[in-house]
């Protein structure tokens, strides 16, 4: 019995010294493929003949020409043939040959195999032989040169090798490798810091550009469907999807030959283009039809957020309750429903704005107004009636922080452990920020881009080395289509290094590696304010879970009056257009009528100092 089950033992036919030998062969074969390798992607033909020599003395047994490769490079005529010596091509041959001559026939070891089976076969030059492979190189070298001009020309050519190697055929390709791999592929430096670099803008351009098709098709097939749905409408609604579908119309009319469409081009010029791009072939009128259904949004470009909402509050009620279908709750089947939807309000405010997107969605699709009829207005107006008769005074209190609560919050979130939060509230409260809207998506920015922001950007947030202050560029804000620049000083000094904005942002953005053009905050809205409310609740601070983001803004107003500010600076740190800002201020917190009065002492007294 025993000697039957040795049968199946796998045999321990190499004594030390034999395996001592053979890790040698195959360090050795290890060694010359490496050289060969180099030699071809860097073209030193001049290296060849004495590499052909090596492998004609290099001792290797099976083992080793499976472990290693080289064998491979060895049958590459194409390889020794770059030498221009028939000499150098002979001996290369004929090293190879006698290595298949010495092991024809012969079957590896079982321990050989085992060993093999675990291993990757090697592939030199990515699989190529060397002229594809010398091709791939010049290719990369050549793009990696182009999105990193700065770089110098023994790093670029150092990564062109290095992902060719890989067998990867253009930088893109990179796409889904991940960073832990790549730190592995260079030793220098100067080439693996230039590999992180293109490494992160292919991950940043596949992602912009994977938004941007699925913005555009959302878009595209929002406005096509015939009734809508209403969830798909508002899915279509971002900022973002908004701005890939505009780019997407832009990109279409360049393609036709039509630039300067809605900016340069006069109305004849407009026209002639537009015909020469009708007989080359394109569908004008229907890149017409997107342009015209992209302007029409527009007027609702400022609130489409709000918009969104509205939409998928109807979505939701027209479903669950009015047995719509999921993919035809646009338009509304009649007059009816609309007014049981707007029943189910306790703000008749907002439910006037909901049927106002909801009227505005059905202008915007086509879909018709049959069911807009006059008891949908009468309901609103008795429902606001009703509201001042029933609720009156009992409206809940509003729910604000306030200078110490942020203090607390961000102490609690640093104690916790939540990286980035305390810079995101600060940085947030600070800027009187609308937070979903406008510090969410905030992303890290240069100097330059302060001061020009590039095309496709959200927002730039720039940190001075030098005076410690923040500044922040918004591409549009509201009431400010044309963009804004706030800056916030560097507080260290005055209100101490545990409390100033610009120092708490400046460390995080270390800390999270931003990069300009990067997102600086990970949250999404709703993710962030379920932070807060946890930090609220925490703190044992009353109705916690009912804290929004309105807090923040409303409550810095209404701090900064409390504080005593005028009127004027705080319309000037919220970039409030007039005394819209007391819809913000809490009464309780500042009197309206003393912060006017104290304003205008402040002005007269300065109209008489000058």
């Amino acid at each position: 019995m025993a000697s039957g089950s040795s049968r199946f033992r796998v045999p321990n036919s190499r004594s030390p010294k034999r395996r001592a030998q053979e890790d040698d062969r195959e360090g050795r074969a290890l060694k010359l493929r490496e050289d060969i390798v180099q030699a071809v992607a860097w073209r030193r033909v001049d290296q060849l003949g004495l590499l052909a020599k090596r492998a004609l003395r290099l001792q290797v047994d099976r083992h080793v020409l499976e472990a290693t490769g080289i064998g491979m490079l060895l049958s590459d005529t194409s390889l020794w043939a770059m030498a221009n010596d028939p000499q150098v091509a002979a001996t290369a041959a004929a090293a190879a040959e006698s290595w298949r001559r010495e092991f024809r026939g012969r079957h590896l070891p079982v321990e050989a195999t085992v060993r093999l089976q675990s291993r990757e076969v090697p592939r030199p030059l990515g699989g190529k032989k060397a002229g594809p492979f010398l091709k791939v190189v010049e290719a990369l070298d050549s793009r990696a040169g182009d999105m990193e001009p700065t770089a110098t020309p023994m790093a670029v050519r150092t990564v062109a090798v290095a992902v060719a190697l890989r067998g990867f055929e253009k930088l893109e390709d990179l796409e889904g490798v991940a960073q832990e791999e790549t730190a592995t592929w260079i030793s220098s430096p100067a080439g693996a810091a230039l590999l992180r670099k293109l490494t992160h803008r292919v991950w940043l351009g596949s992602v912009r550009r994977r938004a941007q098709e699925r913005a555009a098709t959302a878009a595209e097939e929002a406005l096509q469907t015939q009734p809508a749905c209403a969830e798909a409408f508002a899915a279509s609604l971002s900022e973002e999807q908004q701005g890939a579908a505009e780019r997407a119309v832009a990109n279409q009319f360049e393609e036709a030959g039509v630039v300067g469409l809605g900016s340069s081009l006069r109305p004849h010029a407009a026209t002639a283009a537009l015909e020469a791009a009708r007989d080359q072939g394109h569908d004008v009128l229907q890149l017409l039809d997107r342009r015209g259904a992209q302007l029409q949004l527009e007027t609702r470009r400022r609130s489409l957020g709000s918009a969104a909402s509205a939409l998928r509050a109807w979505h939701g009620f027209a479903v669950a309750m009015l047995g719509y279908e999921a993919a035809r709750t646009l338009p509304p089947r009649s007059e009816q429903d609309v007014v049981r939807w707007v029943s189910t309000f306790r703000n008749f405010g907002t439910a006037a704005n909901y049927v106002g997107f909801l009227r505005w969605a059905a202008r915007a699709l086509d879909l018709g107004l049959e069911w807009d009829g006059q008891r949908i207005g009468m309901t609103l107006k008795g429902g606001k009636k009703w509201a001042l008769r029933n609720v009156g005074s009992e409206a809940p209190a509003r729910r604000l922080l306030t200078e110490d609560l942020v203090l607390s919050v961000t102490h609690l979130s640093e104690s916790l452990e939540i990286a980035g939060f305390k810079a995101f509230l600060l940085f947030s409260w600070e800027l009187l920020a609308r937070v979903a809207d406008e510090a969410v998506p905030a992303q890290w920015g240069s100097a330059e881009d302060v001061l020009h922001l590039p095309a496709g950007r959200h927002s730039a947030v720039y940190i001075d080395q030098g005076t410690g202050s923040l500044t922040v560029h918004w591409r549009t804000r509201k009431h400010r289509p044309n963009g804004s620049v706030l800056r916030r000083p560097c507080t260290c000094q005055s209100k101490g290094r545990d409390r100033c904005m610009p120092h708490a942002v400046a460390k995080w953005a270390v800390q999270s590696g931003a990069c300009v053009g990067q997102r600086l905050w990970p949250w999404a809205p709703a993710a962030a304010r379920k932070i807060l409310t946890r930090m609220l609740a925490l703190l044992a601070v009353p109705d916690a879970d009912r804290f929004t983001w309105k807090a923040v803004r409303a409550g810095k107003a209404t701090a900064m009056a409390a504080g005593g500010y005028r009127l004027q600076e705080i319309l000037m740190a919220g970039e409030w257009r007039s005394r819209a800002l007391f819809a913000y201020v809490d009464s309780d917190a500042a009197d309206h009528a003393e912060l006017l009065r104290q304003t205008l002492v402040h002005e007269s007294s300065d109209s008489e100092a000058e």
